[in-house]
């Protein structure tokens, strides 16, 4: 799967459907590909309980180790 990298105006590949990004107390569950964010769309619909930024989901680093987990035993690839 390809992505548009935005700085370089090119193509890049992805090794993965979604990476994490965390920086303090709250973390972003990112997804790269269709299959990610159809996967994060159908399990974490924005609602009270799940806040976005974007596309990404906000988590607090308690929960973000079992959605990591379910992600991949769903068929997601974390990017490495």
């Amino acid at each position: 799967m390809k992505r548009q990298d935005v700085k370089a105006n090119k193509k890049v590949e992805t090794k993965g459907d979604f990476f994490i990004c965390s920086d303090g107390s709250v973390c972003l569950f990112v997804p790269l590909t269709q299959a990610g964010l159809t996967w994060l769309e159908a399990h974490c619909p924005a609602d009270d309980e799940h806040h976005y930024l974007g596309r990404s989901l906000v988590v607090g680093h308690r929960f973000l180790g079992g959605l990591i987990e379910h992600a991949i035993e769903d068929g997601l690839a974390p990017m490495v």
